[in-house]
């Protein structure tokens, strides 16, 4: 077969921008892996070219759908509707702020650390927690949070996913990750996001880091969206291929 020409190259690893005839909009901010390694935003109708955080390979721009952060703030741990919940042998949380760099550079990562004692049973906690109510029943859910060990080893974490549902373990690395438990068809009009120490749950006492929680409906987690009293909705990605050389022969 003879060679041909394509009509376009999307070829983003070279040119790291999107190009006509590609229209790109999206109306509102969006957070990305930028090409330094770290978590970055672009504006509004501004493509995010996303990276690999580990190689810095291109991989393009992706095309998310409308998402909605109903926590009404995703990174300020201490302050209403966040709260604390000590049970059995826990002590209170400790919350310290801008405690160390974020995976977007800045210094606005918390220190949480939590303990639970000699507890060993469900009733021995120590964690934070944030509710949302008012949601539509049934639906799919994905809480997520951004987690590091502060000790320089791995620790055993309890992440607590949906009101009246038990939770999971996840594990912080001394490397920033993010972590997310979906839940499908869940059968309730209020959520919980919770996350520090419980008895067969986790270790006994935790020292990590955390950053932007975020709670949106879905069974997979999407770019983070800061909220600060509010919630807050990133708009849906749209890029559309036009030109004659695209139209329809048929």
């Amino acid at each position: 077969m003879p060679l041909m020409k394509p009509a376009f190259l999307a070829d983003y690893r070279n040119a790291r921008r999107v190009r006509p005839p590609i229209a790109f909009t999206r109306n509102s901010l969006q957070s990305y892996a930028g090409p330094l390694g770290v978590l970055a935003q672009v504006a509004a109708n501004e493509p995010a070219i996303t990276f690999d955080a580990a190689t810095l390979a291109c991989l393009g721009t992706p095309n998310e759908q409308q998402s909605t952060n109903v926590l009404l703030r995703s990174n300020a741990f201490s302050t209403s509707p966040w709260d604390t919940l000590v049970l059995g042998t826990g002590t209170a949380p400790t919350l310290t702020p801008n405690a160390g760099v974020a995976p977007d550079g800045t210094a606005t990562a918390w220190r949480l650390q939590c303990n639970i004692g000699a507890g060993t049973t469900t009733g021995d906690q120590s964690r934070i927690f944030q509710d949302v109510s008012g949601l539509a029943s049934p639906h799919d859910l994905t809480p997520s949070i951004w987690i590091k060990s502060n000790t320089g080893v791995n620790q055993s974490v309890y992440f607590r996913n949906v009101t009246g549902v038990g939770g999971s373990t996840v594990t912080a690395t001394p490397e920033w990750r993010r972590v997310w438990i979906p839940n499908a068809a869940v059968a309730t009009t209020t959520e919980s996001i919770q996350i520090g120490c419980r008895g067969t749950h986790s270790q006994g006492s935790i020292d990590v880091l955390i950053w932007e929680a975020q709670m949106e409906l879905g069974l997979m987690p999407t770019s983070n969206v800061h909220t600060d009293g509010s919630t807050v909705t990133r708009a849906a990605t749209s890029q559309i291929i036009s030109g004659s050389e695209f139209t329809s022969r048929y």
